[in-house]
């Protein structure tokens, strides 16, 4: 959630420019929903990381017995609700 939410905060700076359009808005939008739908099959910088603590069961010093969330069902999830 972590590459998620980096990516999408980075959106939201750019849409919040006094100069925007309506037609960059778009573009931005369309190439982050891109961005997104990639990321479903390639994992980002964190959820490797996040990865590698689950095999291990542990993250920081702290044992963790939750599940993962499947990625490329949480990222296809997203590009689902942004249209």
């Amino acid at each position: 959630m972590h590459d998620a939410l980096i990516e999408l905060g980075d959106l939201s700076r750019k849409l919040q420019k006094r100069d925007m359009t309506l037609p960059r808005a778009h573009n931005l939008t369309d190439r982050q929903i891109r961005v997104l739908e990639s990321m479903a099959e390639t994992p980002g910088k964190y959820n490797q990381e996040s990865s590698a603590a689950i095999e291990k069961n542990k993250f920081k010093g702290i044992t963790l017995t939750d599940t993962q969330l499947h990625r490329g069902q949480f990222y296809r999830s997203l590009v689902a609700n942004d249209y």
